[in-house]
C-alpha cells in the first residue's frame, strides 16, 4: 500500500510538473492590439435633423440606408436591401426626410448598392460596390464578385451598368468620391480582421466608362491608414476603421470619409484628392454610438449630415427604428493621435529553455514527462485497489472462534462479566440464562462468573432481585440510577417499573447470594453454582 501511494504522489508530482514547466514555458504570443487613442472623451451626439418616412405606409420603410447626397434643399438616398425588391431604388427626399419620389434600376437592377454621389454636371451617381459575404463559422469575409459597377441618374432617368474590376485582389468598397472632372474614385472597406491597424485603398477606372459593356480595368491610386480613435460603436475597434461612406463639398476644397464611430475630414487643394487623402493628416469628429452608421454628407450649411441603417435594431417583438438623420458640426481642431500603449516587457529566457534547441523540443519533452506521470497515477490506483481486493479475501478467511452474535432484547441487556460464568453484551447467554420477564433475571452460569473486584458481597452490577427493592453496585459507590429492577413492582432512579411507585432513595441491600451459592428464597431464581 505504502509503495502504491508512492506511485500515485510520484505520478501527480511528474503531471503537474509538466504543467507548471508548460505554462512557464509557453510563449506570450503577440501582445493585444493597443487601444484606440484619440480620446472622444468630448464626443458630442449629433443634433436630429428629421427622421426618414416612406416611401409608402404599406411597406417596411428604408431601414438599411447606406449611401445618402445632399442636393438643393433635399437628400438622395439609397437602400441597400436585397430582401425588398421595393426598396432597391434610387430614393429622392425632401428637406424634412419625407419620400417624394423613386426611381429604377436598369435592368435587372443593382446588386449591392452602397454609396451615392453626385457629380459636377448634377448627376447623381450610384456605388453598385458591396462585396462581403460573412463566413458566421469562423468569422471569415470572402470577396466573390468578378466585377463591380456603376449607376448614373439624370433627371431621374438612369443608365448603366458601368462595369468595373480590379486590378488583381478583390475588394468589398462602401463609399464613392466623384471629383471635379466627373472621374469616380472607389475607396476600399477595411475587413482583415488580423491586422493591428487597418489600410483603406483608392481605385480609379482606367479608361472610360461602358455602358452595359465590359468592365473597365481600375488601377490603385495609394493607400491611407485612418489615426486610432476611442469613439464608441457597435462594431467596436473594426468600426473605428472601416470606411463606411464619403463625400465632397459643393465647392470642392473638402472631403470626408466616415467609418462606424468617426468622420475624417481633410482639405482639398487643387483638386488632388489623392494626395491629400494619402498624404495629410485629417481632422476628427466624432459620430458617437450611431446605430449603424454607412452615410455621410455636406448639408447646405457646411455640417455633415449622417444617416444609419436600422435594420438591426428589429427584435422580435418590436420592428426596427425608423431612421434619423443627424447633424454634426465638422472639428476644424488638429487631431493628434495618442501613442499606442506599450505592452508588457519581454520576460528573459528561463534557464530550462537553453536544455533545447526550440520551443518544439521542450514542448515534445514535458509531453514525455506528463504521459509517465499519468501511468505513475494509473499504476499506483490499480495496486491499490488489487491490494484492497487481497486484503479482503484474507480477512474473509479469518476464523475467531466465536458463535454468531444473538442481538435480542434480552442479550443486549445482558449484564458484562469477567469470569468464567458472566455474560457479555452482544454474545449470547449460555442454556438457562436470559431474563424471565415475571420474576426478574435467571442466572444459568458457571460459578465464579462475577467479578469480586467490582463490588463486595459477590452482588451484580446493580440488578435489583425483590419486588420494591432497588439494586446498587457497592464497587461503584452509593449512586443511584445504576440498578435495574426485574419482577414485581420496581424503582429505578424515581422511575416506576411494575405496579407501585417507589421513592427513588437508595437503600442499602443485604447480599443477595447465599454463601453455599444461589438465593433458594427468590422466587424465579434457581440455585447458584
Amino acid at each position: 500500500m505504502r509503495f502504491t501511494g508512492f506511485l500515485v504522489k510520484t505520478g501527480a508530482a511528474f503531471f503537474a510538473a509538466a504543467l507548471g514547466v508548460g505554462l512557464l514555458a509557453a510563449p506570450a504570443g503577440a501582445a493585444p492590439s493597443p487601444a484606440p487613442s484619440g480620446a472622444a472623451q468630448n464626443a458630442v451626439p449629433g443634433t436630429k435633423v428629421c427622421t426618414v418616412t416612406g416611401p409608402t405606409t404599406n411597406t417596411p420603410g428604408l431601414t438599411e440606408l447606406s449611401g445618402l447626397v445632399a442636393v438643393g434643399t433635399g437628400y438622395y438616398a439609397i437602400n441597400d436591401s436585397n430582401d425588398v425588391k421595393a426598396n432597391m431604388r434610387l430614393f429622392k427626399l425632401n428637406a424634412a426626410c419625407k419620400v417624394t419620389n423613386s426611381y429604377k434600376y436598369k435592368g435587372d437592377g443593382a446588386l449591392d448598392p452602397e454609396d451615392v454621389a453626385v457629380g459636377p454636371d448634377g448627376a447623381i451617381w450610384v456605388a453598385d460596390t458591396g462585396d462581403s459575404h460573412i463566413n458566421q463559422e469562423n468569422f471569415t469575409v470572402t470577396h466573390e464578385r468578378a466585377r463591380v459597377a456603376l449607376w448614373k441618374f439624370v433627371n431621374g432617368k438612369p443608365s448603366g451598368p458601368y462595369r468595373l474590376s480590379y486590378p488583381a485582389k478583390k475588394f468589398d468598397s462602401e463609399a464613392l468620391i466623384i471629383d471635379s472632372k466627373g472621374s469616380p474614385i472607389l475607396v476600399t472597406k477595411d475587413w482583415d480582421f488580423t491586422a493591428a491597424e487597418g489600410k483603406t485603398y483608392l481605385f480609379a477606372p482606367t479608361g472610360p466608362l461602358v455602358e452595359s459593356g465590359d468592365p473597365t480595368p481600375m488601377k490603385e491610386l495609394g493607400s491611407l491608414t485612418l489615426p486610432r480613435t476611442e469613439t464608441a460603436n457597435p462594431m467596436g475597434g473594426l468600426g473605428r476603421r472601416q470606411v463606411t461612406g464619403a463625400a465632397k463639398s459643393d465647392d470642392g476644397t473638402k472631403v470626408v470619409l466616415r467609418t462606424y464611430a468617426d468622420a475624417f475630414e481633410w482639405d482639398i487643394t487643387g483638386d488632388d484628392i489623392v494626395g491629400a487623402l494619402t498624404k495629410d493628416k485629417p481632422r476628427v469628429t466624432h459620430l458617437p454610438e450611431e446605430p449603424f452608421g454607412e452615410a455621410i454628407t455636406y448639408g447646405p450649411d457646411g455640417k455633415f449630415i449622417t444617416v444609419s441603417e436600422t435594420e438591426q435594431t428589429r427584435t422580435a417583438i418590436a420592428d426596427a427604428q425608423r431612421p434619423t438623420m443627424l447633424s454634426y458640426t465638422p472639428s476644424v481642431k488638429e487631431f493628434v493621435e495618442q501613442a499606442p500603449v506599450k505592452g508588457p516587457e519581454k520576460a528573459g529566457k528561463a534557464w530550462y529553455l537553453s536544455l533545447f534547441s526550440d520551443i518544439d523540443q521542450l514542448y515534445t519533452a514535458l509531453a514525455a514527462i506528463g504521459v509517465v506521470g499519468v501511468l505513475l497515477v494509473v499504476l499506483g490506483v490499480l495496486g491499490v485497489v488489487k491490494g484492497r481486493k487481497r486484503r479482503g479475501r484474507k480477512d474473509d478467511d479469518v476464523d475467531d472462534g466465536l458463535e454468531p452474535a444473538d442481538n435480542s432484547a434480552t442479550t443486549m441487556l445482558a449484564p458484562v462479566g469477567v469470569g468464567g460464568g458472566g455474560y457479555q453484551s452482544g454474545y449470547y447467554a449460555e442454556q438457562g440464562g436470559g431474563y424471565d420477564p415475571g420474576h426478574g433475571q435467571q442466572y444459568g452460569g458457571q460459578p465464579g462468573g462475577y467479578d469480586p473486584g467490582y463490588g463486595g458481597g459477590q452482588v451484580y452490577a446493580g440488578n435489583g432481585y425483590e419486588g420494591g427493592q432497588q439494586g446498587y453496585d457497592p464497587g461503584y459507590g452509593n449512586q443511584p440510577g445504576y440498578g435495574q429492577q426485574y419482577g414485581g413492582p420496581q424503582q429505578y432512579q424515581g422511575q416506576q417499573y411494575g405496579q407501585a411507585a417507589g421513592d427513588g432513595v437508595y437503600r442499602p441491600e443485604p447480599a443477595y447470594y447465599h454463601p453455599d451459592g444461589g438465593q433458594p428464597n427468590q422466587p424465579g431464581y434457581e440455585q447458584y453454582r
